[in-house]
């Protein structure tokens, strides 16, 4: 190596280093740490999406402190709405003999989904044992970041829902809590079970179940608190429930809706266009609709003479009645044999789909998906993602994260 190149570089670090001592002097340069803790927290109050906050909080222990800290996290809950798109969505495993291990929900990632999900998060495997033995856990609803389950005996040939042994979990987070509506609304008989936003949001130590119930609804809070309200009639569930409203119908032209916001209760009436025949085939003449792009629920009536109403809950005070929006014709679903009275086999959560069969004691039937939107029709015959119900999950929303209070620059 030459003089020429030793003296040039010693040059290049004097001027290095007397470029670094005059940015220190001159305050032109700020280091990561520089930062005040006010700062940085207004920087990470523009961080809107649960895995973008839980990436920052991970660049260093200062920074997931104040990430951490309740004054913040109650802050960015103001500033940024909680996530519309679910990051998938949980299936229940068959109950087949042939399955020889405990199943439980298998978790799908949305499609979708707009960050990078690992399934491996969402796993259930931290899941208590359930008290009948053998039994396994069985998903029946979802809401927000949580997860409703009831035990079920494997064994028994028709396993019914288990409302004395069931549990709320979040996933993402671990942790569950185990209810009994059963024994809370001990005399009563439960139709359904619904997860409803606590107060101010929903959380796994910050939610209800809305049960409903001979004659009644009933909420249990997750502080334990209950309370019941008298209903007209008895209540019959729908299938489902969109993600504003729990149905049900109570008689009569009567339909009472649970706001799964603040757990109220109000009531409609279906349109008197007719003598409306919904007791004996309630669970298959009438859907849910919604994903609408005027953002309201839909009803579709499957009627005797194979067409499909469908009715539209209009806003106004006192009680409200569904107006005849459309009547859609069983030529237009394009089934081989329209004659018959359609079966309304399920929907899909948070669409204008629902799927449409020629009646449930057929063996080989034809299954149509049918946007009452659009018009446009799929043929789903044997399709198994079209049978069974899927239950969203959402990331938690603010991010649950623990605070370093050791060395924070370490």
């Amino acid at each position: 190596m030459s003089e020429h190149s030793t003296m040039t570089r010693r040059q290049n670090s004097r001027v290095v280093g007397q470029v670094k001592r005059r940015r220190k002097q001159n305050g032109s340069a700020t280091a990561l740490h520089d930062l005040s803790d006010d700062l940085l927290e207004r920087i990470l109050l523009g961080v809107g999406s649960p895995v973008d906050l839980v990436r920052a909080a991970s660049v260093c222990k200062r920074w997931r402190r104040v990430a951490a800290d309740a004054g913040f996290l109650r802050r960015i809950c103001t500033l940024h709405a909680p996530p519309v798109a679910a990051a998938g969505s949980y299936h229940n495993s068959s109950l087949k003999p042939r399955n020889k291990s405990r199943p439980l929900p298998s978790f799908v990632v949305s499609c979708s989904s707009t960050t990078t999900i690992c399934d491996r998060h969402f796993s259930l495997d931290f899941l208590p044992d359930a008290d009948v033995m053998p039994a396994v856990w069985r998903a029946m609803g979802s809401r927000g970041s949580l997860l409703l389950l009831h035990g079920v005996d494997r064994k028994d040939p028709y396993p019914t829902i288990d409302y004395g042994n069931m549990v709320v979990c979040e996933p993402v987070t671990r942790r569950y809590v185990r209810i009994s509506p059963a024994t809370t609304f001990q005399g009563h008989d439960i139709s359904f079970a619904y997860l409803c936003d606590g107060d101010g949001g929903i959380g796994i130590s910050n939610f209800k179940l809305v049960c409903l119930l001979d004659r009644c609804v009933g909420v249990l809070g997750s502080d334990g608190s209950r309370r019941m309200t008298r209903v007209d009639g008895k209540c019959m569930i729908l299938k489902d429930a969109t993600d504003a409203n729990v149905y049900c119908f109570t008689g009569g032209r009567t339909m009472a809706a649970v706001d799964r916001r603040s757990a109220n209760l109000s009531y409609f009436m279906l349109p008197a266009i007719e003598e409306w025949e919904l007791e004996g085939h309630f669970d298959v003449s009438l859907a849910l609709t919604s994903g609408h792009a005027d953002g309201r629920d839909r009803f579709v009536f499957a009627h005797k003479d194979g067409t499909l109403k469908v009715l539209l809950r209009m806003d106004g005070n006192g009680m409200d009645e569904l107006e005849l929006e459309q009547i859609i014709s069983a030529s237009k679903v394009k089934l081989r044999d329209n004659r018959k009275r359609l079966h309304l086999c399920t929907w899909i959560r948070g669409t204008p789909m629902i799927v449409v069969s020629q009646g449930p004691r057929l063996k080989k039937k034809q299954m149509m998906c049918f946007n009452v939107d659009t018009l446009e029709v799929e043929d789903v015959t044997g399709r198994d993602d079209f049978y069974g119900v899927h239950y969203p999950c959402k990331l938690p929303w603010p991010p649950v994260l623990q605070a370093c209070t050791a060395n924070e620059f370490q």
